[in-house]
C-alpha cells in the first residue's frame, strides 16, 4: 500500500524511469489460459498496476509470454451482476504521458 503510493508520487514528479521502458511481471496463477488464448488479463481488484509498456506472464518459476499493454481498464460489477460500470486507467495507443 504504502509503496504504490510512493511509487505514484515519484511518477507525478517525473522521478520514476519513463512507462514506455518498463515491463510488469505478473503472477498469473489459474489464468494462464485467458491470457494465452483471450489476450486478456483479470486481475483482483486488490491488486494495483503502474502504467507500463509491457506485462509479463509469469508461471511455473518464469517468465514464459510478453504482451504489449495496449489499455489498462477497471470494470466494477455489481454483487448481483446485474449491472456494471467500465473504467479506462490508462492506454499506452497515443504514446504521451498522461495517465
Amino acid at each position: 500500500m504504502y509503496l504504490d503510493e510512493f511509487q505514484n508520487y515519484l511518477a507525478k514528479e517525473k522521478l520514476l524511469p519513463n512507462w514506455e521502458y518498463t515491463i510488469n511481471i505478473i503472477p498469473c496463477g489459474n489464468s494462464n489460459n485467458d491470457v494465452l488464448e483471450r489476450n486478456i488479463y483479470v486481475c483482483p481488484k486488490e491488486r494495483s498496476h503502474s502504467r507500463t509498456e509491457y506485462f509479463g506472464l509469469y508461471s511455473d518459476k518464469q517468465v514464459s509470454h510478453l504482451f504489449e499493454i495496449i489499455v489498462c481498464a477497471s470494470v466494477f460489477i455489481s454483487e448481483d451482476q446485474a449491472e456494471f460500470d467500465f473504467k479506462v486507467n490508462w492506454k499506452n495507443t497515443d504514446k504521451d504521458n498522461t495517465e
